[in-house]
């Protein structure tokens, strides 16, 4: 259904780019491209060139290591990972979309349970 939405709006030519607009300080809409960057390069100016802070906060060493296990994960945790994987989401680093892992859950246990 989401190729034939998408396949009809282009055939229909009815592509629509959602602009929201950005307040100004006194909380009036910019709606020009321009007025907006100007307004986002003034936030990020203001943002990012700010004075360090005269107190930093003190961090102090972790006093302990956390527990790792590691014991290769159990078939259970796996199957219920991949049942969890929301579809139409981006590949990760490995280029496989999510689509392709919950295919055919049975031989992707396999595979995360041996091979790796």
């Amino acid at each position: 259904m989401r190729l034939v939405h998408q396949i009809t709006k282009t055939l229909s030519g009815k592509q629509s780019k959602l602009t929201i607009p950005v307040k100004d300080r006194q909380r009036n809409s910019i709606f020009t491209q321009e007025g907006q960057l100007a307004k986002w390069k003034e936030h990020f100016e203001q943002l990012l060139n700010r004075q360090p802070p005269k107190n930093p906060p003190v961090i102090l060493p972790a006093r302990n290591d956390l527990p790792i296990n590691p014991e290769p994960s159990y078939k259970e945790e796996i199957a219920k990972a991949i049942k969890a994987m929301k579809p139409n989401k981006a590949a990760g680093p490995d280029l496989i979309p999510p689509e392709s892992i919950k295919a055919d859950t049975p031989t992707t246990l396999i595979y995360f349970t041996v091979y790796l």
